[in-house]
């Protein structure tokens, strides 16, 4: 169990700072938290499976494929695999990724 998720990564200033959980909680799935201060971004990418995104606090500006919209706090949405996406922190920013099997 994890009491204060948000409270295991921290900003960093022009940073994107992660942490993996998924050897803490004994799971081969991969479970990513991240803090993305204010501006920062991950780059557009693609994943071989389809992932959720869970944000923990703050703004997240969210773009599957040149559709863009703002998630916030506990806004949760689901990324098909293979699917072009892109993040970017519109305000300080926490979120939880799993890459599901």
């Amino acid at each position: 169990m994890i009491e204060n998720l948000s409270q295991l990564v921290q900003y960093h200033d022009h940073q994107v700072a992660s942490r993996s959980l998924s050897r803490l909680l004994g799971l081969s799935q991969s479970i990513v938290l991240y803090a993305m201060a204010q501006g920062e971004s991950i780059s557009q990418e693609t994943s071989p499976k389809d992932k959720v995104i869970l944000v923990l606090e703050g703004q997240l500006i969210f773009d599957l494929e040149d559709q863009k919209q703002v998630l916030t706090q506990e806004s949760l949405i689901a990324i098909p695999a293979q699917k072009v996406h892109h993040l970017e922190a519109k305000t300080d920013c926490k979120l939880l990724q799993v890459l599901l099997d």
